[in-house]
Parts: C-alpha cells; structure tokens; sequence
C-alpha cells in the first residue's frame, strides 16, 4: 500500500510540484474519470504541494491537456441530462490521446439524446460556427446567458462539448452550485472557447 501511495503521488512526502509535478501526476492519471468537483477539491491536492487551479489552466491552454467525460451517460428517466456538474464523471488526458480515449466508448449521437432546447440550440451553434466564446454562443442562439449556461452544463454531462481550459468547467461548478449568484459576472468562463467533442 505504501508503494501505491509514494506511486500515485498520494503520499506526503511523495507529492509533487508546481506545473511540470502537475503535468506528471496528469500523465499517471490520463484518462481516468473522477466526478468534475474531485479533481480540485481532492484528487489534485492530495498529489501536489499548493496546488493552483493557474497551472491546469496553462497545461489545457497550451494544447498539452485537454478534459471531458467519456463514458457513456446513461438518460436520467426520460428527461434531460441536468444533473450536478460537479458530480459528472470527467478525466483529464494529454490532448493527443484523447481520440484513442473517445475510441473506448460509444460516443452518444445528439440526434436520438432527450436534450433540452438550451442544449440542442448551444449544439447547433457549436456545429454551424466551430469552437466559440461563451458571449459568442448567446449572440448565435438567442438565449438568455443563463439558459446558454444551462445548455453548456447539460452538454458537458452528456460528454459532447469541452473548452480549451478548465475554468470553463470550473465556473459551470460554480454557477451549479450557487445559482442565486450572478453567474457571469468576473467569470473566467466567458474567455473560455467551447467547442464540440471531437471538432
């Protein structure tokens, strides 16, 4: 068990540091899911010494880590995917291995998913302009900012869109979390390009 805990990086005096400790307990963990809100909360700072969400950021915006869910999500009754993000099964990989990643698991085709509008509108949007900003989506769909953001959430849990970083992820934490807030207000998520799984 020791040799487990000095492995994974889960052991005190075994955690790594700053982001190049950060991409190499990444490389241990490739493609592994954890539900969206473990990542940071637990499973990153139990490997690393003064973990920083900065560093996450930098490894996905600099092409080398990319997120999503890819297990297959199964429908909640019927009804659209509107659960908790922060409970959505999410591994964090290198970004070249993400196609290999996908390739595991069948992939959910939009067409026959019991989407919502907000969702389905925010897909089609994805499909007709490629990777967008937030503020993007809302202009070429004509939600309300909230109801864009509700359709971002629902997609992620479904496993078809991702962004470029993860604060995109982590604001839809957020948002979920407290929705009495103004969820956009300050949000790194509005710099964050959304687009398409597999685009």
């Amino acid at each position: 068990m020791r040799f487990l805990l000095r492995w994974q990086r889960a052991a005190p005096d075994a955690r790594a540091e700053g982001p190049e400790g950060l991409a190499a307990v990444l490389e241990l963990l490739d493609g592994y899911e954890v539900p969206a809100g473990a990542w940071e909360a637990d499973v990153l700072p139990a490997r690393l010494g003064e973990y920083d969400p900065l560093w996450l950021d930098g490894l996905c915006l600099s092409g080398e880590i990319a997120w999503g869910r890819l297990s297959p999500a199964a429908p909640s009754n019927g009804g659209h995917k509107s659960g908790p993000i922060r409970t959505t099964p999410i591994a964090l990989f290198r970004r070249e291995r993400g196609a290999v990643w996908q390739s595991m698991t069948v992939q959910p085709d939009p067409a026959h998913l019991p989407l919502s509008h907000s969702a389905r509108a925010v897909l089609e949007a994805l499909g007709e302009r490629g990777a967008s900003f937030f503020g993007d989506l809302v202009n070429a769909t004509g939600l309300l900012r909230t109801e864009a953001e509700k359709g971002l959430g629902e997609l992620v849990a479904w496993g078809l869109v991702t962004s470029d970083s993860f604060a995109g992820l982590r604001a839809l934490r957020r948002y979920r979390k407290r929705p009495s807030q103004k969820p956009w207000r300050g949000s790194c998520c509005v710099a964050t390009v959304w687009c398409s799984v597999g685009s």
